[in-house]
């Protein structure tokens, strides 16, 4: 925390992303547009990265069972 720069912290915040929509939508249950209320973004904001994530994630689970067989 003392360590990073601005910017890093930046980088890391937009790295947790992906997971803080996932969390808000899958876990605590809100809404495309409550997060998007949320997050000050559009809806269709919230849409796209909330695919992308689910993308990520699926291809990394692949990627896990594959290292597995």
């Amino acid at each position: 925390p003392g360590d990073c720069s601005d910017g890093q912290i930046a980088l890391l915040n937009q790295a947790l992303e992906p997971a803080k929509l996932i969390s808000l939508r899958f876990f605590v249950g809100l809404t495309n547009r409550e997060i998007a209320e949320a997050t000050n973004s559009s809806e269709r904001t919230v849409k796209r990265k909330i695919a992308f994530a689910r993308a990520y994630l699926k291809r990394s689970v692949d990627r896990l069972i594959s290292q597995d067989a």
